[in-house]
């Protein structure tokens, strides 16, 4: 009887494995509007087109000087995609925020405007946390892998998905 127990908390726990891999390596590699974290700015050129304003981020004052350099293409007010680079690492997507009903979606097919029950529905709660804040906004989070890992948040509001954001982050 031990040895049949054993054997069923074996599969469960090499399922719960397997079904948490097919997460992390979707969310890993998933895009907003097409644009993945790590994408190049000639990749975003060629679907987006030329910027309606590209913003410094002012603490590097352009660029500092271990040779690190931030900055964010702008389009259209609600649409935003930060890249980041080194001396060492070529400038590469490092953030990609969407703040309004743009036409914008996840691979998936999430947007702003849409539901609540819409983020567990397409992403489900594995690797989930979420985040009560005191201005009535609840930031769903799916963080992927230790190090720097992905991150997906997404905001909602009286049921009411407000901000999708990827971003590459240091999570443990």
């Amino acid at each position: 009887m031990k040895k049949f127990f054993g054997v069923i908390f074996a599969w469960v726990l090499m399922s719960s494995i397997c079904f948490a891999n097919i997460n992390a390596e979707y969310l890993t590699s998933m895009a907003i509007g097409g644009v993945q974290i790590g994408s190049n700015e000639e990749y975003v050129r060629s679907i987006y087109g030329k910027p309606d304003r590209i913003e410094y981020d002012k603490r590097l004052d352009g660029t500092n000087k271990q040779g690190s350099t931030i900055y964010t293409y702008i389009y259209g007010g609600t649409f935003n995609i930060l890249f980041c680079g080194n001396n060492r690492i070529p400038m590469q997507v490092g953030e990609i925020i969407s703040t309004a009903n743009n036409g914008i979606t996840t691979e998936a097919g999430l947007s702003v405007g849409d539901t609540e029950s819409k983020i567990t529905e397409l992403y489900g709660t594995e690797n989930l946390k979420t985040y009560h804040k005191k201005d009535g906004v609840i930031q769903y989070v799916y963080t992927i892998g230790k190090g720097f890992g992905r991150a997906f948040t997404v905001y909602v509001k009286h049921g009411e998905v407000i901000k999708i954001e990827l971003y590459s982050s240091y999570n443990v």
